[in-house]
This record gives C-alpha cells, structure tokens and sequence, in this order.
C-alpha cells in the first residue's frame, strides 16, 4: 500500500469506493486497486473474498460510498435497482458506468448501460460502434491507447464512443473538446487522439459515422453534473472486462493503469467548478444552464480522514514487523 495513494484517495472521497459484480462483471484487477489505494474498497455481488475488500447488499453499499463503479455489466438491472442508483447520485454521490464497444457481446452490454443512463436521466449514452486509433494502439487498432486531459495513457481495448442525447437524438461528441464543453455540460475525461469510427454488428451508430468519424478526437470517457451529484460514463471499464484500463502495461506499451481513479476524480471535482449544474425544462426537453454549481467537499474532513487511514496503516505496518521479527 502506498502512503500517498491512501492520502489522495482520502481526499478525493469522504467515503468508500464500491464496485459491482452483481450484473455478469468480471473482477480482473480488483484487489490491484483496492491494494495500490487501501482504504475501505465494498464488492456487491461477490462470489468469492477479495483481499482488501468486504461484500455487501446494494443498499448498503450505497450508504458507505462515495464512488460506485459498474464495469460492463452482462445482466440487465432491475427499475428498483436503476431507481435506488439515481437517488443516491441526486444526493451527491459520484456514479461510473462502464460500457463496451458494439464488437460480439460487447452490444448488449451497450444496452444495458444506456439503460441505466435513461433510468437515472443522465444525457450521456454510449452510441453503438466501437472506436479504433491507427496510430495510438497497442499493437493493433482496436488496442487504442487512450489519453486524458493531462496526458496520461490508458488501455481502451475496443472501446464505444460517449454521445450526448439532446430533444431524443444522440450527438457526436468528437472534434474540438473545448467548444463541446462550452456547448454541452460536461466534461471530457479520457479520449482516442486519433480515432475511427467502426462498425460491427447492427444496429448502426446515430450519432457517429464510419464514413466520416475519423483521425478525429473522439471521447470515451465523459463526466456530467446530476443533481447534487456526478455520473460518468465510459466505452471502457477501470475493472474487469478482457483487458481493463487499470493495466499497467500491455503489449509492451507503458501505461498509467492504475492511477486511473485518482486521475478521474481529480477532475470529476474540478468539473464542480467549471460546469454549470443542469436543469431539465419540460417545455420540449431543452435544458437550461445555471448559475448554481455541484457542491464541494469538505476539505477539513478529508484531510482529517486521511491522516487517520494513515496513521492506522502505519500501526498495523509496525504490528506486523514485531510479529515478523
């Protein structure tokens, strides 16, 4: 466990970080993160113990979290399930769904997430194609390595590409991200540098095309404000999946792998700053943007809670060298 890690999660969270595998996810990379960060790490669903974590019902988890990460999920959730989730992201909470490109199965996995994005009433969806980088990959087109806004590299091992629904219509997201912010509220957290849109199976992407989506900056990770709260969505998982963006190197590239929380949320609380909270106006679906903004964190409390995880690993550190020696 490193020290630093635990200080900045705890910073970042005044909570736990739960992870579901209730709905077919796999759990590749689980405890790497829950070991590289620490702190208090809930499985939902789990079939088995993972070291550095505890399971627990939906419900639960949900009043300990602070960030709930769904990593493409197989099973469809129930409306209870869907319900539960936008009310707990209405009061504050930080919520990541993670989706797939359209390639095999990688479909219905896209349905599923843009199901719980409906449900909750987010705008985001994930258009059904998948993207693909001639020049940033690892190996082959389909391994794109991706980049945030600071330039870290990530795997999108056959990633989807993020669409901003508006009037019943998804939008392509790609191009220019600074217009797009100022055109839509929401924040491009992680994107294909030199993307191509690619289609596999039916049906066929609304808002990108393969005929002219392409050598263009298209998002695979977008951020946006709802209610109290944050919703990000993804065409890639941070866990499990066939090869997740926690990897640290694949194919012999070099990545950031599993500094990919610290880095989302970082800017998921920057984006409480920089982007307008979002109110939906009945009046033909058009949304309307604020002067009011997502509320901060507190400060105090973090720091509080970290020093507190710290000096609590630091004890069981030196318990375990005494029994050691």
């Amino acid at each position: 466990m490193n020290m630093m890690n635990v200080f900045i999660l705890a910073l970042l969270l005044n909570g736990c970080v739960a992870v579901d595998l209730s709905h077919g996810e796999a759990d590749n990379c689980i405890e790497d993160l829950a070991s590289y960060y620490g702190g208090c790490w809930i499985t939902i669903g789990a079939k088995r113990e993972y070291n550095g974590t505890v399971d627990m019902p939906l419900d639960e988890a949900l009043s300990r979290s602070v960030l709930f990460i769904i990593g493409q999920p197989t099973d469809p959730f129930s409306p209870k399930e869907i319900e539960k989730i936008g009310k707990w992201v209405e009061n504050g909470g930080i919520l990541w769904v993670a989706g797939d490109s359209d390639y095999g199965s990688g479909k219905n996995v896209q349905f599923i997430v843009n199901s719980v994005m409906d449900g909750i009433g987010s705008n985001l969806r994930l258009d059904y194609a998948s993207v693909e980088d001639p020049r940033n990959n690892a190996g082959r087109g389909y391994r794109v390595i991706c980049f945030s806004r600071r330039g870290s590299r990530y795997l999108c091992h056959g990633p989807g590409p993020v669409a901003y629904l508006l009037d019943g219509k998804m939008h392509k997201l790609s191009g220019d991200q600074d217009n797009l912010e100022k055109e839509y509220p929401l924040k491009i957290l992680i994107f294909a540098e030199n993307g191509k849109i690619v289609e596999n199976t039916e049906p066929l992407a609304e808002a990108y095309s393969a005929l002219y989506d392409e050598n263009v900056k298209i998002p695979i990770a977008v951020a946006e404000p709802l209610g109290k709260g944050v919703v990000i969505l993804s065409g890639e998982t941070p866990y499990g999946g066939y090869a997740p963006m926690c990897l640290d190197e694949y194919h012999g590239v070099k990545l950031a792998g599993r500094t990919i929380l610290e880095e989302i949320l970082t800017e998921v609380r920057d984006l409480e700053k920089s982007v307008p909270k979002v109110v939906k106006r009945k009046d033909g679906g058009r949304i309307v943007r604020t002067a009011e903004k997502c509320p901060g964190y507190d400060l105090g409390k973090s720091i509080l809670v970290s020093l507190s995880i710290i000096a609590l690993s630091t004890l069981i550190a030196i318990i375990i060298r005494r029994k050691i020696r």
